[in-house]
């Protein structure tokens, strides 16, 4: 046999061996599932899984204890980390020195386990502290989601531009801290069956990303400056007086009273809440899935009542002043009573509903604002049907009155003022318009585009500047029935 020929025979056997190899690898795989890790957010300074810290000499290690030994400046921006963690069960000891960033994250862990940080200063990053889901691939490029669990964060001092902490996870404790922030908002709360106690807020508070509402929660002894942060899940016929800032979540008949913190965007989150009142309050107050409540005599400057889902409420009473935006918001909220309320609005309007709104009555309000440019209305009503809107006096420096995009509605007995438009009507069809007062419309007092079949008796027009009152978009076809409204 020729060289030439064992060489051949040679590379037979050898491909034959790799093919018989790969296959062989290939049937593992296929029995096996391979789990992929996605890559974990690098920081400048890492403590790796494998317990050793890439990055910096200033930290030392015993054992399971990682002790900061010297401050550390860091340039991190927004989106980027210093320090991430990623190994469990790790104590990180700040031993009283100072992170001190221009942004970022402070400290970083991604779907740990069991680790403490404690005792650190956190200065100007834009996050404190991150505890967030880590996203683990198995063969077949399925996610899987590692939630962080049974973390501890004791005894810090944060000064941050955005959040001092973001967390995520379950069984969490969060003690001894103390948080202050450039927005208001200091802790991002994702998490549950958290232990939150003795923290100490200074012009910012607690903001609940999601409805923590499984009664595991421990959330007590937090103050905002100086008074308490009040947290109540599943309570009854209780009295909240003179808290800094108020949670509840599926309470009944409570009393919530005297909270005046205008810091805060939400001073006043209310969840599921049935049969409570809400009174002499000065600030923002929210409801979110709550029925059959009262918002009633409250002095509120530069703040807001937001509805989201909520049925059968009242509010009445209340004096809203030097309020940017809209005054009194319904998102998806029905039949709920706003009456008698005094708004003076700096800009964007007074009272809007939105959303699948239906049978909300609009009665009696007095409503004044400036709308700062060519948007905004004194009440407006976006996607709603069947709601009612009768003898509120406006005075507008835009809209009075805008519908916009829907059906089945009643706007009577109002008296609206000045104002570029008194009535705007876009993409709205089937409204009742009667017995209202349009009076010194610098435009046209009422204005169609888009919008049919909507019916005009009993009106007065009265000092309008345009010759045509009723003003349609010839463009657009509109129509309307007009009878028995009385011309200047």
């Amino acid at each position: 046999m020729t060289s030439q020929n064992k060489l051949h025979i040679a590379s037979k056997k050898l491909l034959s061996a790799l093919i018989l190899t790969s296959i062989l690898l290939l049937t593992l795989c296929s029995t096996l599932e391979v789990v992929i890790a996605a890559p974990l957010p690098r920081g400048v300074i890492r403590i790796m899984q494998d317990g050793t810290v890439e990055g910096t000499n200033k930290i030392s290690q015993n054992g399971n204890i990682y002790t900061l030994t010297e401050d550390l400046n860091s340039a991190v921006q927004d989106g980027s980390t210093f320090i991430n963690i990623e190994c469990d069960g790790i104590i990180f000891d700040g031993a009283g020195k100072t992170l001190k960033g221009t942004g970022g994250i402070a400290i970083g862990a991604s779907g740990r386990h069991n680790i403490t940080i404690k005792n650190t200063q956190v200065i100007d990053f834009g996050t404190g502290i991150e505890l967030c889901d880590d996203i683990i691939y198995d063969s077949n490029g399925q996610a899987g989601i590692i939630t962080p669990s049974g973390n501890r964060i004791v005894d810090n001092y944060f000064e941050t531009k955005y959040w001092a902490i973001s967390l995520r996870g379950v069984r969490e404790f969060v003690s001894g801290n103390t948080f202050i922030t450039k927005s208001d908002k200091a802790i991002e709360f994702w998490t549950n069956e958290t232990t939150f106690i003795d923290n100490k807020f200074i012009d910012c508070g607690l903001f609940l990303m999601d409805d923590p509402s499984n009664g595991l929660n421990v959330i007590s002894a937090n103050t905002v400056n100086g008074k308490p942060l009040v947290f109540l899940e599943g309570q009854s016929n209780q009295v909240i007086d003179n808290a800094d800032q108020v949670i509840l979540i599926n309470c009944t008949n409570m009393v919530i009273q005297n909270i005046d913190n205008l810091g805060l965007s939400q001073p006043v989150q209310l969840l599921g809440i049935i049969n409570t009142t809400i009174t002499n309050c000065k600030t923002h107050i929210t409801l979110t899935n709550s029925n059959n409540n009262t918002i009633t005599n409250n002095k509120i400057t530069a703040a807001f009542i937001t509805l989201t889902n909520s049925n059968n409420n009242t509010i009445s009473n209340n004096e809203l002043s030097a309020v940017k935006y809209s005054a009194v918001r319904l998102y998806d909220s029905s039949k709920n009573m706003i009456t008698q309320n005094l708004i003076e609005g700096e800009y964007g309007g007074g009272i809007i509903i939105c959303g699948n709104s239906e049978y909300n009555r609009v009665e009696k309000n007095t409503i004044s604002y400036r709308s700062g440019g060519d948007t905004g209305s004194g009440i407006a009503v976006s996607g709603g049907k069947y709601n009612y809107i009768y003898e509120n006096n406006i005075t507008a420096e835009n809209t009075g009155i805008g519908l916009d995009g829907i059906e089945y509605n009643v706007v009577f007995n109002n008296n609206v003022y000045q104002g570029k438009t008194s009535l705007s009507l876009f993409g709205s069809r089937y409204n009742d318009v009667f017995g209202n007062n349009f009076v010194d419309a610098s435009g046209y007092a009422v204005h169609l585009l888009m919008s049919d079949y909507n019916n005009f008796f009993y009106n007065s027009f009265e000092g309008n500047t345009k010759v045509t009152e009723i003003h349609i978009d010839t463009l657009l076809n509109s129509t309307y029935y007009s009878e028995y409204n009385k011309w200047d």
